[in-house]
């Protein structure tokens, strides 16, 4: 058994699922019919993974920003990019940088959920 020799290898095969993971819990955040009592865990676990591969969140921002009219690509563009940098948002996990996250994904859903739910 050659487990050293795959082109995959096993930290390749994490960063997959992790990026997996922030791509799964963003789409869970923009679901319309999402419970207001799940926002802040799901903030929770998905900061962590931004923090780690901020690449992905760009990624989606691209992918979800293409989906919505042109009309509203500024709004979403804007809400993106308050969702990393409003509030003095740093790149850190300390609990106060968690809270102005939380703070941020809030901010984010009011200006960018009922745009999204549009197209």
């Amino acid at each position: 058994s050659s487990s050293s020799s795959s082109s995959s290898s096993p930290s390749a095969d994490n960063v997959r699922k992790l990026d997996g993971m922030q791509r799964y819990l963003f789409k869970m955040l923009l679901q319309d019919s999402l419970a207001k009592e799940l926002v802040d865990p799901i903030a929770d676990a998905l900061f962590p993974l931004i923090v780690a591969s901020p690449n992905t969140l760009n990624d989606v921002a691209r992918t979800t920003i293409g989906t919505v009219a042109p009309a509203d690509r500024d709004t979403v563009q804007r809400g993106f990019k308050q969702l990393l940098n409003a509030n003095g948002l740093k790149r850190e996990l300390s609990p106060d940088n968690r809270a102005r996250f939380r703070a941020n994904v809030l901010l984010f859903l009011a200006n960018v959920r009922s745009v999204l739910q549009k197209k």
